[in-house]
């Protein structure tokens, strides 16, 4: 590094920087002083001591407030990476003082969260009971991912199908998801020893979009086998609670995957009926950064992960 930069680097204050990111996402000096609890004029100040540091316009002030610059986006795009990376550090501090303390940052969908994830935390927590959570629950694998790769978490457990994964991104598969079709105990289909798909092909469905729109769910290519028309859905929804709760009413079909009645089998009165759907193509996941090292009470949690799946791979 030039001894010019060197220099640059030494006068550039950690607060100006978050400053400048409380302005641009304000949009004014007025906003970010009342968020800041500083003065008007302390956060002017602040912005053109960083504008005389760097020796670029960072913000173009207009009528509506401010606007940020070129220069001004280059700075804060790769300022954010440094109070990731300062704060993963404290993080690291803290795990080096107690290595069963620390914070577990991950993502993943609602239904392997009410399964295989709330088991694995129930473990680890009985294990290590001073270890924090912050569990996300995205809508998509998509935006899981993406997450990931903003490091607004650690790692994401999610089924990446139909997706080019970055380079920066490490994989490890865990297991191959089944979903199974799923009736109230008490209803007529329960009590049926053998079903087929035809059958049910009227059958008051519960479903959820990507079980019905996913060229690639297993659910559509397994009435698609068998040259019977997709079943239409009385009901769409990815929540697990309340297609849980309507079926054990006793008035709807759905289906759920393999891994989520493993953990919930004494919890829900549900019976498993006996059609058989195809698997997923594509397996479920832990995803990581390459370059993001994870804090050893996160290894551990996710070596429990590994070993709690395994039912799942036979």
């Amino acid at each position: 590094m030039p001894n010019s930069f060197k220099r640059l680097v030494r006068r550039i204050k950690l607060r100006d920087l978050d400053t400048l990111g409380v302005v641009v996402s304000c949009g004014g000096i007025r906003k970010a002083a009342e968020q800041l609890h500083l003065s008007q004029p302390a956060v002017s100040k602040a912005i053109a001591g960083l504008e005389e540091d760097v020796g670029y316009p960072l913000l173009v002030r207009t009528q509506r407030g401010v606007e940020v610059t070129a220069y001004g986006e280059a700075l804060l795009r790769r300022s954010g990476d440094i109070f990731d990376t300062l704060l993963e550090s404290l993080r690291e501090l803290e795990t080096l003082a107690d290595p069963d303390v620390g914070e577990i940052r991950f993502a993943c969908t609602e239904p392997v969260m009410a399964g295989l994830i709330a088991a694995a935390m129930q473990r680890i927590t009985r294990q290590y009971p001073k270890v924090r959570f912050r569990v996300e629950s995205f809508g998509t694998d998509l935006t899981q991912v993406r997450a990931l790769m903003e490091h607004d978490c650690d790692f994401v457990l999610v089924r990446p199908h139909g997706m080019t994964l970055d380079r920066e991104i490490k994989t490890e598969p865990l297991y191959y998801e089944r979903l199974q079709v799923v009736a109230g105990q008490q209803t007529s289909w329960a009590r049926r020893r053998k079903m087929n798909l035809a059958e049910l092909v009227d059958a008051p469905w519960i479903l959820s979009s990507i079980e019905i729109l996913s060229r690639d769910s297993p659910f559509a290519q397994s009435f698609e086998a068998l040259g019977l028309p997709l079943p239409k859905a009385g009901i769409v929804t990815g929540s697990v609670h309340l297609r849980v709760a309507l079926v054990e009413s006793g008035q709807f079909i759905t289906v759920m995957p393999r891994a989520l009645l493993h953990f919930n089998a004494m919890r829900y009165a549900l019976k498993i009926l006996p059609v058989e759907l195809h698997l997923w193509k594509t397996p479920n996941m832990i995803l990581t950064l390459r370059d993001r090292p994870l804090n050893p009470v996160t290894e551990k949690f996710i070596d429990v992960i590994r070993e709690m799946s395994l039912p799942l791979t036979k």
